[in-house]
């Protein structure tokens, strides 16, 4: 037995009677310290800390973390190229350091790419340390495969052998117990729970890589497989999908589909692109005004396209001086047969901001500089953008409201929260002004 499986082997006895003394306790998980007998805890007893990241706004230390998008699209190449970057300690691919103090170890559960032809060239590829890599193969005793949950405290000892900050569990279906049912959101959530405890314990992150599920709604939250359950047990989700304004098919987009404890980050290109070793590797080519609700749309059809791409020249001929405000945009649209519902998307498409002025209080659009380029590229390319939410947190046209969930845009093509698109008499009334909105600048 080697070193490393009596390390695993201990870290399963010992981390099994901690969790069987916390039952007992009835305390219930971390926080135990701070229990009192009757299982309450007092927050003044809590000590604040701040959120810890392995990747700024997107990959969070002590919590769980899923990658979704569909087979082919490079999720599992994605995963080793950040784990690559986690065992040098250096940046990750847009400039941020995170919060690890150097160089650590990396954890994989693989269930479908091989040890020797796939993932040791893909991380030399890469340029990991290939020493702090390990992949848990069993569960140290004997030759089964580890489960989650009941596979925890192995999967700990492992952890704390290797000093890793990072676990990949590649596909998180394939490591579930034979009794959880995943999609029932009960059975799922009650066996990510101690997945989520242990990554809180030892301050590391996990990332579960999922597929997509073959629906059609454009909520990345419903769009993964198994249950919602999965991406609620996660702090952060990010999705792989292609870039529908690239006509080669090669570019990929990695969007935030849900951040819990930052805001939403600026989506990232990529390129897939062999290495001299013959591997796959990823080269990265910056930021992208595409969102994952943009990406799960359905392509256009051929008369759609043309009028969305229409729209697009429009709007790149209107801003490219500088700010105009947005009754005028949409004044001129009108007198260019551009429909509302169109403008609105192809605005989303390109990237375009909205800003109310200080001295008026009235609305004006303008293109993000750092994005104008690239929605000219894309123009260019007269190819279909065909997302409907804004890049900006988007809000009701007519209450303000966040959109969140199944919003729809309005028979006038205004974007209407669910409460104001069931009533049509709101819905039907015209209005001067867009709804006040935060505005980031990525």
């Amino acid at each position: 037995m080697s070193e490393l499986d009596v390390a695993i082997a201990l870290g399963r006895v010992s981390k099994q009677l901690d969790a069987d003394l916390t039952r007992i306790r009835g305390n219930g998980g971390s926080l135990g310290t701070h229990a009192r007998g009757d299982g309450l805890v007092c927050l003044a007893d809590v000590e604040p800390k701040a959120v810890r990241w392995l990747w700024q706004k997107r990959i969070v230390l002590g919590k769980v973390n899923v990658l979704d998008g569909d087979p082919g699209l490079g999720k599992s190449l994605l995963a080793l190229s950040i784990a690559a970057r986690v065992t040098r300690g250096g940046s990750l691919p847009d400039g941020m350091t995170g919060d690890l103090e150097g160089p650590a170890g990396v954890l994989l559960l693989s269930a479908e790419d091989d040890l020797e032809d796939t993932i040791r060239p893909r991380l030399d590829a890469a340029g990991a340390d290939v020493s702090r890599v390990f992949v848990l193969m069993h569960t140290g005793l004997d030759d089964e495969a580890p489960t989650i949950p009941e596979s925890i405290p192995t999967i700990e000892g492992a952890i704390e052998a290797v000093g890793a900050k990072l676990v990949i569990i590649d596909p998180i279906m394939a490591f579930l117990s034979a009794d959880v049912e995943a999609h029932k959101d009960q059975h799922v959530r009650r066996a990510l729970a101690p997945l989520a405890r242990m990554a809180e314990r030892l301050g590391v992150a996990v990332l579960v890589i999922r597929h997509l599920n073959k629906g059609n709604s454009t909520n990345p939250l419903y769009r993964g497989g198994g249950s919602i359950g999965i991406i609620g047990a996660a702090r952060s989700g990010l999705l792989v999908a292609r870039d529908p304004d690239d006509p080669s098919g090669k570019r990929r987009i990695l969007a935030s589909t849900k951040s819990n404890l930052a805001e939403q980050p600026e989506s990232l290109a990529y390129f897939i692109e062999q290495a001299e070793n013959a591997a796959a590797r990823i080269v990265w080519e910056g930021g992208s005004a595409h969102t994952a609700s943009t990406l799960l749309v359905q392509p256009a059809d051929d008369e759609e396209s043309e009028s969305l791409g229409e729209a697009k020249g429009f709007l790149s001929d209107v801003l490219k001086g500088g700010p105009v405000e947005a009754t005028e945009v949409k004044k001129q649209a009108r007198l260019a047969g551009i429909s509302e519902r169109t403008l609105w998307r192809a605005k989303a498409g390109l990237g375009v901001m909205a800003e109310k002025r200080a001295h008026d209080g009235r609305w004006q659009w303008r293109m993000c500089a750092n994005r104008a380029n690239r929605a000219n590229r894309a123009n260019q390319n007269n190819t279909a953008n065909v997302g409907i939410h804004d890049n900006n947190p988007a809000n009701c046209a007519l209450c303000g409201a966040e959109l969140v969930g199944d919003w729809q845009f309005g028979a006038d093509g205004r974007p209407l929260c669910v409460h104001c698109e069931d009533q049509p008499s709101r819905a039907a009334a015209p209005v001067s002004e867009e709804p006040d909105r935060e505005v980031f600048e990525l």
